[in-house]
């Protein structure tokens, strides 16, 4: 909690855009947790993937419990009756930007059909161009934020619960459709 406060103040002293949020995010499954919360890293910034990232490397939240569901176990991972957990999160919004997907989406193709070299430099990329003062990012129409640094963040609780099955999938309708979005703070 020591560094999440000590980025809040560092928000105030700064920009006066402290304002937090409630979010979910799915750890994707037991070693996520066991390096966030057993190990007590929180979410440190060597768990944010170099060879894919649709949006921006960071750290994925979102105000629908579905689309964290989703990145409970892993990515679109479920096994029936086996306990999940997501994480009900204090975010630091700060000021995000608006983020574009870094390749265009290729139906059926696994990273959009580029290779982990072509993610890694297109990220690097990405992350010198942030707009200044811009940590953060939302994605998909506001149905998630994208944190850079992992301070912004602490957990507050941990949502532990039994599925028989996912929702659905967050990126294709229907559900992509229901997702509710994060209300923008005001500046």
């Amino acid at each position: 909690f020591g560094s999440y406060k000590k980025y809040v103040q560092h928000l105030e002293d700064k920009t006066a855009q402290h304002e937090y949020c409630w979010l979910f995010h799915g750890p994707g499954g037991q070693q996520g947790f066991q390096k966030i919360v057993e190990e007590g890293r929180g979410f440190d910034d060597d768990f944010r993937s170099m060879t894919f990232a649709a949006y921006g490397q960071g750290h994925h939240f979102a105000l629908d419990f579905r689309l964290a569901d989703f990145f409970a176990e892993g990515r679109s991972q479920h096994e029936p009756k086996k306990t999940r957990r997501v994480f009900l999160c204090r975010v630091a919004a700060g000021k995000p930007f608006d983020a574009e997907r870094l390749f265009p989406y290729v139906p059926d193709k696994p990273k959009s059909g580029r290779t982990n070299e072509e993610w890694t430099e297109k990220m690097e990329e990405f992350n010198k161009s942030k707009p200044e003062g811009h940590d953060n990012s939302w994605i998909g129409d506001d149905r998630a934020l994208i944190v850079g640094k992992g301070e912004m963040v602490y957990v507050d609780y941990i949502v532990e619960y039994t599925s028989t099955k996912l929702a659905g999938n967050p990126y294709v309708d229907p559900l992509m459709k229901e997702i509710r979005k994060i209300p923008r703070p005001r500046f």
